[in-house]
This record gives C-alpha cells, structure tokens and sequence, in this order.
C-alpha cells in the first residue's frame, strides 16, 4: 500500500515536471513570436545581412549588453527598456524552474558551502527578499548564472525573484539602450568626430 502511493506521488511529480517544461517551452516560443512581431521594418538590402542559423555556430547566443545595445538601436526607448528587462526576466525564471525541477543533486554537489551560506543570507533578508534581489542583480557580487540556479534551493520564491530580476537588470541595461540609440543616430562613421560641429 505504501510503495502503491509513493509510485503514484512520483507519476504526479513526473507529470508536474513534464507540464513545466511544456510551459516553459512554448512561453519560450510565444516570446520569440512577439518580437518578431513587434519587429521593425527593414529595408530590401538590410534584409540581406539577416539569415536564419542552420547549426549550431550560426545559432550562438549573443552576449545580454549586446542585445541590449541592439534593442535600443531597433525600438523606441521604452519598448527596448521592457523587452529587455522581460526576456531577462523570462530567461532567468526558466533557468530558475529548470534548477528546481532537475538541479537540485547536482548543485549541492559541487556548491553545497557556498549554497548554505548564502541560504543564511536570504533567510535573514526574507523580509525584503525583492529589494535583496534587486540588489544582487544590479551588484557584481554573485554571477548571474548562480544566481539562476540556486535560488530555488536556497528557498527564493518565484514571485520575487522574477520581479527582482526584472528591476534589477533595468539600470544596466539603461545605459546599453542609450548607446543603442547613439549609434542608431549616427548616420556616418565621421558623426562619432564631428557631431556638435556647425559648417
């Protein structure tokens, strides 16, 4: 009787964790469909320098102040300001959801110290666990990578931390826009010299 609802609970565990990675993927799918709807017009010989990757090189990932440089050359301030700080967000909460479900073994392996220190950190600042968020993300003091994957088992909830990261990565990535718009006012390399210059 026991090993019958233990191997129930694990099949509901399992089916849980399937869904999530479902959810995952097509919220995934549905952000990539809105910024290519949201994209902007291109001119018949600017579409020649875009192509679709075919493998795995041509599919490489840009670095996040890259494309935070070209979301502030392609869209007006405030819509680059929330796409970036949503695909951040998404990005960084479905890392979280990953870790949570298949991460968990493997990190306390490799990171058990560091892991039960810093879950001493956030049971301290677990009244303001969102401001505490904030500000490692606008701070250098952990990777963000770390902090992806081990907020779920250092008992971060989702909500804040989705939230978090969402005001946290919009500082940094004011000034990246900035220059995105910059160089999108720039029509010549010689504006860079001569742009206050009156002839």
């Amino acid at each position: 009787m026991i090993n019958h609802s233990i191997s129930l609970q694990n099949k509901r565990i399992k089916r849980r964790h399937f869904v999530l990675l479902a959810l995952i993927f097509l919220i995934s799918i549905s952000s990539l469909l809105t910024i290519y709807i949201l994209f902007p017009n291109i001119d018949p010989e600017e579409k020649s320098a875009f192509k679709i990757p075919k493998t795995i090189d041509d599919a490489k990932i840009l670095g996040s102040i890259f494309l935070s440089i070209l979301a502030g050359f392609l869209y007006p301030f405030p819509i680059a300001l929330f796409l970036v700080c949503l695909c951040s967000s998404l990005g960084a909460s479905f890392c979280y959801l990953l870790s949570k479900l298949f991460g968990r073994r493997i990190l306390l392996k490799y990171f058990r110290m560091k892991i039960i220190d810093w879950q001493r950190k956030v049971q301290k600042h677990s009244d303001s666990l969102l401001w505490f968020i904030i500000f490692l993300r606008i701070t250098p003091i952990l990777p963000n990578w770390f902090i992806n994957l081990c907020s779920p088992i250092i008992d971060v909830p989702l909500k804040p931390f989705f939230f978090g990261t969402f005001v946290g990565v919009a500082l940094p990535s004011i000034l990246f826009i900035q220059a995105g718009k910059t160089i999108h006012q720039l029509s010549s390399p010689l504006d860079v010299f001569f742009s206050g210059v009156q002839y």
